[in-house]
């Protein structure tokens, strides 16, 4: 057998680039549900299954407790839509709609600490929403209209149809 050292390298680029192309040949990413298949009701139901869980900065477990972004991508994540991690991220997603036009499922947000996105919860219906609050410290519902709320809302997004 030929021991040449230019001729094993070669052979062994070639072996990496084959499997790095065996790799792309896989299942892929798992494909979302699409959004017609959801049911807002669902989700404010999966949603207020959550109220009274504890408020964890950071977190996006039910064990352990939510932030607010943690929480609606939790919700969302539950009926296979994924929604990224931090709020101003999500403030990127789907429509932007007028406050008089929300459904439930919407997600609203507020700027509370910094300018922008930086709070969010999930709409339900006749002005109230859920979210992981820190100054309450667990998931609660809230009325839009209450003044804290109203000086700090930012806006809304509409993820489904």
């Amino acid at each position: 057998m030929n021991s040449n050292p230019s001729r094993k390298l070669v052979l062994a680029l070639w072996l990496v680039l084959l499997a790095a192309l065996q790799g792309g040949c896989g299942a892929g990413k798992k494909l979302q549900p699409l959004p017609w298949d959801i049911d807002p009701a669902g989700l404010i139901q999966t949603a207020r299954g959550q109220l009274g869980a504890p408020y964890l900065a950071g977190g996006s477990m039910p064990t352990t407790g939510f932030d607010c972004s943690g929480f609606t991508q939790w919700v969302y994540w539950q009926h296979g839509v994924t929604l990224p991690r931090q709020s101003y991220d999500q403030y990127q997603l789907g429509e932007g709609i007028r406050r008089q036009r929300l459904r439930a499922g919407d997600l609203v947000f507020f700027d509370i600490e910094t300018k922008g996105a930086s709070h969010v919860g999930i709409y339900v219906d006749r002005g109230r929403f859920i979210h992981s609050s820190s100054t309450g410290g667990r998931v609660r519902e809230d009325f839009l209209g209450n003044p804290y709320w109203t000086d700090h809302y930012l806006g809304a997004r509409r993820v489904l149809p």
